[in-house]
């Protein structure tokens, strides 16, 4: 009976903790602490969470070190997915080499959403061109500032937007993915939605009769949404997509993680450590 009391007790713990909550430089100014949305500040845990599929709602990650990191892969090794949103500035460049050395093996195989400036695609892709299409299971990318670009690239020569259209795949912009589709000689389906209702796009339908696809662009709920898909699709399975891609908002996702960290939020150890992280042990 006192091993489920603990059990649960932990549990308990474990499910106010990570519900929504910063983590930030303790008030001490030494180690890093957690804050719930009430302000209360809370010890990270030095444990592993409670079962193997381990879910939380949205973490901010304002200082890190090297029990941040531990804690990240604690957690992050055992999610059922993640999206993921990076708000560092291009000009601190220790926090880039930590993003990358120790935060993004952690996300790579699960990250299933990316709320992505186009800043952010260009330093990422500073340590990796192809870095996008090396995402498994990446279904969804909230951009900004971005657009797709042709010829679809993700070489060291490309630009950011071409490697967005590789990835999955203006009103003049619109034409040239209408032209390119047309002509296309591979399959590659994807559901692009605009944030807004423009007049200068125009509903329209095509079809590809060699790679055996349609796309289209209409207005639904307010938005406009461009879908590449087979000719014979499966209408239910697409439609709920379409309907996921519509509803879809970045801040509400279950597993949202939220990198805001800068140079001056680095903990002590964690400069010059190239090593990556390695799966956490019961």
């Amino acid at each position: 009976m006192s091993d489920n009391a603990s059990e649960l007790e932990q549990q308990q713990q474990m499910d106010k903790i990570l519900g929504s909550l910063r983590i930030v430089r303790a008030a001490g100014g030494n180690g890093a602490q957690m804050v719930n949305r009430s302000g209360e500040g809370l010890s990270i845990p030095q444990g592993p969470p409670p079962g193997k599929v381990f879910d939380f709602k949205y973490i901010e990650i304002s200082y890190v070190d090297q029990t941040v990191i531990k804690f990240l892969e604690r957690i992050l090794f055992n999610s059922s997915g993640t999206t993921l949103a990076i708000y560092t500035s291009g000009y601190q460049s220790r926090s880039w080499e930590i993003i990358w050395q120790k935060i993004w093996p952690l996300v790579n195989d699960n990250i299933c959403g990316f709320f992505l400036h186009v800043t952010v695609l260009y330093h990422l892709r500073q340590f990796s061109p192809a870095i996008l299409r090396n995402c498994p299971n990446l279904r969804l990318i909230d951009s900004i500032k971005l657009f797709p670009e042709f010829p679809a690239e993700d070489n060291a020569e490309a630009s950011s937007n071409q490697a967005l259209a590789k990835c999955r795949y203006s009103a003049e912009r619109m034409d040239e993915l209408r032209t390119s589709f047309v002509t296309a000689s591979e399959s590659v389906n994807f559901i692009i939605r605009f944030l807004e209702d423009d007049h200068h796009f125009v509903p329209f339908e095509e079809e590809n009769n060699l790679t055996r696809e349609r796309l289209t662009f209409r207005f639904i709920g307010g938005y406009g949404l461009l879908v590449r898909c087979p000719i014979g699709r499966e209408e239910d399975k697409w439609t709920n997509w379409e309907e996921e891609a519509i509803e879809w908002q970045c801040c509400r996702q279950q597993n949202c993680i939220a990198i805001t960290f800068k140079d001056s939020d680095i903990g002590d150890g964690m400069v010059g450590a190239s090593e990556g992280p390695s799966e956490p042990t019961d």
